[in-house]
């Protein structure tokens, strides 16, 4: 893979997750911290293990934060703004 990705971090996806929020409304809050982190490090460890593809990130993050169910309401929109996310650094 050429390049590097920029990964998300928390205040990205808290950034994705008021958007989802304020756009088709529901409850604010973070249920497990633990898994939001645990969700996100998921698509950097596939790049250093199994050097793994834009998209496989993309579908990683998507993934993961939807199981994880990290959020109070919005997960699935969550979800769906990060994997669109892990843009190569140029």
């Amino acid at each position: 893979m050429e390049g590097t990705l920029l990964f998300l971090r928390l205040p990205e996806v808290f950034a994705i997750h008021a958007r989802g929020l304020e756009g088709f409304g529901g409850l604010h809050g973070v249920r497990d911290a633990g898994a939001l982190e645990a969700a996100l490090t998921l698509a950097e460890n596939r790049i250093y293990y199994e050097q793994a593809t834009l998209s496989t990130c993309a579908v990683t993050y998507g993934y993961h934060l939807t199981q994880a169910r990290a959020f109070v309401d919005g997960n699935k929109r969550v979800a769906g703004g990060s994997a669109s996310r892990p843009y190569p650094n140029p």
